[in-house]
Order: C-alpha cells, then sequence, then structure tokens
C-alpha cells in the first residue's frame, strides 16, 4: 500500500519542467534535469522519509543564450566529480563540477555536440562520454578530461537515422570458448 509522504510533494521552479534524475552514487543528492527552462535542481534526499528538498536550481546554458533550446538526459560520472546534461537547441554538453561537501554543482561550461542531442551515457570507468545527435544520424565519442571534466571530443559514428537512446553494455569474456 502507499501513502504520500510528509510532506506529499516538492515544488519546483516554475516553469521547470522536470525530466529525468540520476543520484549520487555515495551521498544524499539527487540531480533533475528541467526540459523547458534548460535547468538541473540539485536536491538533498532522505532515503529514510523518502522525501526531497531543493537546495540548487542552474542553467545548463551559457549567459547570454536567449534561443529556445531543452534539456533532454543527465548523468553524474562515477567518481561523483562531474555531472552532464544535454542541450537540444544549444546542441551541447552543459558539463559540472559536483561539491564533494554540499552536492551542489558548478558550471564548467557548455560543449558542441551534434544537433539534437538526446540521450547519453558514460562509460563505468568514466573516461568516456557518448552522446546520441537526433538529427545528425550520428554518435559522438568524447574522452572525459579527470582533472577537469572539460570533453574532448574524439569521434563521431554515423549510426543511422534519428539516434535517441545511448546504453553501454560491458560483456564478459567466456574463458571456455
Amino acid at each position: 500500500m502507499l501513502t504520500p509522504n510528509d510532506p506529499p510533494k516538492v515544488t519546483t521552479v516554475d516553469g521547470a519542467g522536470p525530466r529525468h534524475i540520476t543520484f549520487h552514487p555515495d551521498k544524499p543528492w539527487m540531480y533533475v534535469v528541467n526540459e523547458t527552462n534548460s535547468s538541473v535542481s540539485v536536491f538533498a534526499f532522505d532515503a529514510d522519509s523518502g522525501t526531497i528538498r531543493p537546495i540548487q536550481h542552474i542553467s545548463t546554458l551559457p549567459d547570454g543564450y536567449t534561443d529556445k533550446s531543452y534539456c533532454a538526459d543527465i548523468h553524474i560520472t562515477p567518481d561523483a566529480r562531474f555531472l552532464y546534461a544535454t542541450n537540444r537547441g544549444h546542441d551541447s554538453m552543459a558539463g559540472f563540477v559536483v561539491d564533494s561537501s554540499t552536492g551542489k554543482i558548478t558550471s564548467i561550461g557548455q560543449f558542441p555536440t551534434a544537433p539534437w542531442p538526446r540521450e547519453f551515457h558514460i562509460d563505468p570507468a568514466g573516461t568516456f562520454l557518448y552522446t546520441a545527435g537526433q538529427k545528425s544520424d550520428q554518435l559522438i565519442m568524447y574522452h572525459i578530461d579527470e582533472a577537469t571534466g572539460y570533453l574532448e571530443r574524439i569521434k563521431a559514428y554515423t549510426v543511422g537515422q534519428g539516434p535517441v537512446w545511448v546504453e553501454i553494455v560491458e560483456l564478459e569474456e567466456n574463458k571456455d570458448q
């Protein structure tokens, strides 16, 4: 049986349009990408009560950008040092440094990508980021700088019409063959 939390809801920034979430792997923080106002909201998460409390709201776009843009996806690196979100319209990956003592994030900038970056994924080692450009028919591979979190574009792969999902699958070697 489900029962509402106390409080039963959290109020977000007007017009934010929450879309996807990711959790810090070791600390009680939750990161929400907001589609309609191109931003990230940071929340303190209480696992015992199941409640969240807002602690930060930050844009994914550069200062002065006024054209339409919509966020789609959000992920944190396995070591929880960097957070990334897609900007569809601005056609970039927004990068952030995660403060390990507060959970708050600081922008490290936007990195150009293929048109209409929808979904993306970070490899399990936190070394590479791959994003699908839905209006480009491409998958873009980036190297994540371990010191700064900056993304270095390595290669673009043509993958077919309108890619909308990226998944990284780890395979185990079968030593019996």
